[in-house]
């Protein structure tokens, strides 16, 4: 979301359109909601009571993140319909082009959450993308103590 809005908040300076003239402000507002729920997964909790309190406030804290994030992405969209509607240069359509598969990372991290943390279901290892910036990232299993996994990319060097 952050890179939809960054470069959204770019273009529309660049057009002169006002959507969205306080998108620092809405890149703080997901930077500080996804800290939440970030946060609110580490527990302390001993008792069976403190424990589902703390699992109802971090499902509360990713749903509050959810839903900002999907209102960003349908403010996006609509903005995207309305540049759509003017000139652009081949610059600003590379930069849509680029802004479109940041939308649809956003959709598929949306969804994979949801399903997650709110409604408990394991996500496949196929559905799962390590870096939207490097989609070739792979899970590494190396078995070795102190790191038994790293992101990369799998290398064969023969001699």
């Amino acid at each position: 979301m952050r890179k939809v809005i960054d470069l959204l908040g770019q273009l529309c300076e660049r057009k002169g359109f006002s959507d969205w003239r306080q998108h620092a402000y809405h890149i703080r507002q997901i930077k500080r909601l996804t800290r939440q729920a970030q946060l609110s997964k580490r527990s302390s909790a001993r008792t069976e009571a403190q424990q589902l309190k703390r699992k109802q406030a971090m499902k509360e804290a990713h749903e509050a993140c959810l839903n900002v994030s999907m209102g960003y992405v349908n403010k996006a969209q609509a903005t995207l319909g309305k540049l759509s509607a003017i000139p652009l240069n081949l610059s600003d359509s590379a930069r849509i082009t680029v802004i479109n598969g940041f939308i649809d990372h956003a959709n598929r991290q949306i969804d994979q959450i949801r399903r997650r943390v709110l409604e408990g279901e394991v996500i496949p290892h196929e559905e799962k993308v390590f870096s939207i910036f490097e989609p070739h990232t792979e899970w590494i299993s190396k078995g070795k103590a102190g790191k038994p996994v790293e992101l990369g990319i799998r290398v064969g060097i023969v001699e």
